[in-house]
């Protein structure tokens, strides 16, 4: 298994999910809110998960499965949604997440008490 680091900016995030749910992943999968300064709002949404080769090929290769297609998202959503997706997979999980921030400009957003 591998460890992905998947996020995506904010206006995407609904179709990530979406996806996520039409592969049988669950949804809401996109839950780490992410911004350039750790402050509100949160501009991306990340998640660490382990996965197997088949999603790194799949996102690699821009595959447009047909589960997707079947939930009724198009391929230019889908294929937009891929264009601004930031992704890593590591053997290792060891500091991935934070890492994949760093090298992105994001840090986990803390949130205000209200």
């Amino acid at each position: 298994m591998l460890s992905a680091v998947l996020i995506l900016p904010d206006d995407q995030v609904a179709t990530g999910n979406a996806v996520s749910e039409a592969m049988g992943w669950g949804s809401p999968a996109y839950t780490v809110p992410l911004s350039g300064d750790g402050s509100e709002p949160a501009t991306h949404w990340g998640l660490h998960t382990w996965a197997g080769d088949d999603l790194q090929a799949m996102i690699e290769t821009g595959f447009y499965p047909p589960q997707v297609e079947d939930a009724g998202i198009t391929q230019d959503a889908y294929d937009a949604m891929l264009a601004v997706l930031i992704y890593s997979f590591w053997q290792d999980y060891v500091d991935h997440f934070a890492t994949v921030c760093v090298e992105n400009g994001l840090m986990v957003v803390q949130e205000t008490d209200r």
